[in-house]
């Protein structure tokens, strides 16, 4: 198999790697939004255990580390791609750079339509 077709696999890859990513950070940053409104501190009464609740707990500490966590395990990847392929001699395209680009933005517009949307 010639270099071009790994280079198309990579870059259907790379977009599924960026829709996925970017879906479950959308996901656990929507999570961490609804459990920053929590009105008052969890009881630590077992029967009152949520899914609220378990949320709040679990990712009061993680808010700050979704954005990065995107960017390192998420766009970090697919740039190493796009610069390995730079090195073996085929660049991407401008459309397979529109392409990729276009799958990392799609999970943040479906992100800002979940919470501004009315």
């Amino acid at each position: 198999m010639n270099l071009n077709a790994w280079k198309l696999v990579g870059v259907i890859c790379s977009g599924i790697w960026l829709l996925v990513s970017g879906s479950v950070t959308a996901l656990i940053s929507l999570i961490a939004l609804a459990a920053l409104f929590e009105p008052k501190p969890p009881n630590p009464n077992p029967e009152y255990w949520s899914f609220k609740v378990f949320g709040y707990v679990l990712l009061k500490d993680i808010r700050p580390w979704i954005a990065p966590g995107y960017i390192l395990f998420g766009v970090g990847p697919v740039i190493g791609f796009a610069i390995l392929m730079n090195k073996l001699g085929h660049p991407l395209g401008s459309a397979q750079l529109i392409g990729l680009g276009i799958c990392a933005i799609i999970p943040f517009v479906w992100f800002l339509l979940a919470v501004y949307w009315p």
